[in-house]
Formats: structure tokens, C-alpha cells, sequence
């Protein structure tokens, strides 16, 4: 135990007792995961290494509370797991819990009873944390205390937790802005434009800048509190992502309410809640991507470093149009119809001499 840390920690919670760990730790500038384990072997335990082994017990555990965040985000669901799906790093739950889960970024794993609450808890490499899962009154206690049992690991009284190794970050593929939009044209599936970036190294920033304004363009950040109203008011159902590099939790539904409190932007629901810290807005783009079932449009809210903060696209049943209403309601946001978008990615696909310097180099 970092004697020297928790008593640190100690003296800014007697200063300001309502701080949360996250906030506490940027205070006295270490991680999260690193302030947690000051009371390792005493309220928190490493979790045994086969962590995606215990995520595929999650559908056993009834009625639980699961929270994803980024910086400015947090992302809090209430509801039942069902059985994980996916490929070896990449798990899905669908249903009522809708969780993407990117395992090769899971580095460590800890069961925590804090406060009289339990909960299991993720983090990356950097102490940053992916994924928290507690335990609520309507949770199988059972099945609760079997996982705890099976994957507590009481042995670990300390953790050797060393500074990761920098991050090498590859080039940008050459492209110029035409060849990129007939990148752009030929996506069939929205998840697709995900795999383009990563076949291109190319943030969504620099993405959304080269692309043609029938594409994407940014609109004032100070519309997001406007579009989170107008959904509520419309009725218009919407799906929400916020994650973060080792998981993204999914909202899909109408607002029922939304309450400003300070900097925060918050949506209130029954079993969902989205907190949203305002002032790490620095973006707001309106973005449009092709499909086989026509074109699909979404929100997307950035910091200023480029980082994804929260995305929003209307409900869509798979195989089916984009809701008008959805439509409708971002009129008075775009400089583009979708009718403008798909005029213009007719246009791209009839014109075959736009290829990417990728393409010619491998034929």
C-alpha cells in the first residue's frame, strides 16, 4: 500500500468530502486505478486474470448497475445482461445491457465493497478506468457472491503497477480530399466508416475536415444542450454512445428529462442517466454516412483534443430507412439535406478514376 498516497487522499477528502475518486486522483495527479488501491487487501482485491472469463458471468447477476465514461462523459445503465457474444477481444452484450467491450485494452480487474457497495471494476494499462459494474438490492446475491468468491484474488496485498511505455502513433495514410471521399462513398454499413479510419490512421477529426461538407460540418457547440432538449421534446427516439478505448455503452430510447446543474448537461430516465461535462465541448459535427438502406445521420460531440465525447444517431431497426422525424428534427442544424448527401454520393460512385494510393499499391 502507497502509505504516503492514502494519506494524501485522506487529507483532500476531509477538505472536500463530496470529491469523487475520479476528480480526487486529477487532483494529486495519479490515475484512478492508483488512489483505489491504497486499501488493497482491505475493502479492494485484485481480480483474478481471466477477466472476460468473469464478464461472461454478468448474464447470471439479475438486475445490476453499469457505468462507462470517458473524460466528459458517463454513460449509467440499470438492467439484466444477456449472454456475451463477439470474437476473441471484442465481446457484445445486446439487449437491454448494449455493451461493446474491447478486451486487449483491459489490463486490470478489482472486486471492491467500499461504502456498502460492491462493485467490480475494470482499467486499462494507464490506471484509467473502462468499465464499472455494481451490485444493486434486485441483484441475484447468490450468483453475486459466486463470482466474488471465484475470482478474488486474496493473495495480491500489493500491486506493481509500472508507468506504460509511450504510444507509438502511425502516420496518416496520404489521401487527398477526393480520393478520400470516394473512400467515404463506397461505406455499405455505418460501421465500416470505423474501419476505414483505422485503415487510414486518421482521427475522426481530421476525418470529418477532409471530408466534403454534404459529409460532415461542425456547428456551434453551443447547440448541444438545444439537441438534447429538442429529442426530449420531440419524443424522437435515439441511440447514444459513450465510451471510452475499452468499452462504449449504448442508450437506445426517448429523454424523458433534462436538468442542467452547473456545467453539467444531464439525462434523467428511468433505468439510464447521461451525464455530460459542457465544458469539455469543443466540437459538435453533423455528420453523414452512406448505407445500403440509404443515408445515416449522427451527432457527434468532441473535446478539444479531437477525443470522441458522445455520438447520437436516430433509432434505426437493422435493414430499415432513417426515421424523418429524426430527419426533421437536425434540419435546423445542417447545411445539407440527406437528399444533398446521396445526390452527391451518386455522383462519386459513377466516377471509378478516384482511388486511394493503398489501392494502387496493392492492385
Amino acid at each position: 500500500m502507497n502509505i504516503e498516497l492514502k494519506q494524501r487522499w485522506n487529507n483532500l477528502i476531509q477538505q472536500h468530502p463530496k470529491k469523487r475518486i475520479r476528480d480526487a486522483a486529477d487532483s494529486l495527479n495519479v490515475s484512478e486505478m492508483e488512489l483505489l488501491t491504497t486499501d488493497l487487501a482491505d475493502s479492494v482485491w485484485q481480480l483474478k486474470d481471466n477477466l472476460k472469463d468473469l464478464v461472461k458471468t454478468f448474464k447470471t447477476l439479475g438486475k445490476v448497475f453499469s457505468l462507462v465514461r470517458n473524460q466528459y462523459a458517463v454513460n449509467e445503465k440499470t438492467g439484466t445482461f444477456k449472454k456475451l457474444a463477439g470474437m476473441e477481444h471484442v465481446g457484445l452484450f445486446l439487449g437491454e445491457m448494449d455493451q461493446r467491450l474491447f478486451f486487449k485494452k483491459w489490463a486490470y480487474g478489482f472486486y471492491v465493497n467500499q461504502n456498502n457497495k460492491q462493485s467490480f471494476q475494470f482499467f486499462d494499462e494507464h490506471g484509467q478506468a473502462i468499465l464499472k459494474l455494481y451490485k444493486k438490492d434486485e441483484t441475484n446475491e447468490s450468483a453475486w457472491n459466486n463470482v466474488v468468491n471465484q475470482f478474488k484474488n486474496e493473495s495480491i496485498t500489493e500491486l506493481d503497477f509500472d508507468v506504460p511505455a509511450k504510444i507509438i502513433i502511425k502516420d496518416v495514410v496520404e489521401i487527398d480530399d477526393k480520393q478520400f471521399a470516394k473512400r467515404w462513398s463506397a461505406i455499405k454499413d455505418v460501421h465500416q466508416f470505423a474501419q476505414l479510419m483505422f485503415e487510414l490512421s486518421m482521427p475522426r477529426k481530421i476525418a470529418f475536415e477532409k471530408a466534403p461538407v454534404e459529409f460532415a460540418h461542425q456547428i456551434s457547440k453551443d447547440n448541444v444542450l438545444s439537441v438534447l432538449e429538442d429529442i426530449q421534446q420531440s419524443g424522437v427516439p435515439v441511440v447514444l454512445f459513450v465510451g471510452n478505448k475499452g468499452a462504449i455503452q449504448i442508450f437506445t430510447g426517448k429523454f424523458e428529462k433534462i436538468v442542467v446543474m452547473d456545467k453539467w448537461l444531464n439525462v434523467f430516465n428511468k433505468d439510464f442517466t447521461l451525464h455530460l461535462d459542457g465544458s469539455g465541448i469543443e466540437q459538435l459535427w453533423l455528420v453523414k454516412r452512406p448505407s445500403a438502406y440509404g443515408v445515416i445521420t449522427s451527432l457527434e460531440v468532441m473535446d478539444k483534443e479531437g477525443n470522441t465525447i458522445m455520438q447520437i444517431f436516430g433509432e434505426r431497426a437493422p435493414k430499415e430507412l432513417e426515421l424523418t422525424t429524426w430527419r426533421k428534427l437536425l434540419t435546423k442544424y445542417q447545411l445539407n439535406s440527406a437528399q444533398d448527401t446521396q445526390n452527391l454520393l451518386d455522383n462519386i460512385n459513377k466516377n471509378n478514376e478516384f482511388i486511394t494510393k493503398k489501392e494502387v499499391e496493392h492492385g
